[in-house]
């Protein structure tokens, strides 16, 4: 079993190399980052492009005599801003997110895992005050002994 915590490190550690690889500037769980973002009064506090994991929620399954199978979902975000035009923050955002995807599509991230770990749905998510943000979610799939 993992905890949300444990299985959000996973992902974070995952997308670490991509700093290097991508160019991203902050990997980190989201914390409101894009908190009024489109209404234009507040200004982000993150170093762009950024990449940032969100807990989204879980569905529990049967699997087998005391056991469950466990579905986290997390949303892995996008964010690009700069002073030039909306054409190059969208290439900078959708980039990262495909750097992305090739990261974690399929990845055991170190953890135990029943299937592989499965990216779905990409969305843009807010644009304005000079950013664009982008969402993918990424499933991890776990067994989880039942405890009485």
């Amino acid at each position: 079993m993992y905890t949300i915590r444990q299985a959000r490190a996973a992902l974070l550690a995952a997308l670490e190399p991509l700093r290097a690889q991508a160019g991203a500037r902050a990997i980190e769980t989201y914390s409101g980052q894009l908190d009024g973002l489109e209404d234009g009064k507040t200004q982000l506090t993150v170093a762009t492009p950024a990449l940032l994991v969100a807990y989204l929620g879980a569905r529990y399954s049967y699997f087998e005599e005391g056991a469950d199978e466990v579905e986290r979902r997390f949303a892995v975000i996008a964010l690009a801003k700069s002073a030039g035009p909306q054409t190059a923050r969208e290439d900078q955002a959708t980039d990262l997110l495909d750097a992305a995807r090739a990261a974690l599509h399929g990845a055991a991230l170190g953890l135990e895992l029943t299937r592989p770990t499965a990216v779905e749905s990409e969305t843009l998510i807010a644009a304005g005050n000079g950013a664009v943000a982008y969402s993918m979610d990424v499933l991890i799939t776990y067994r989880q002994e039942m405890t009485a």
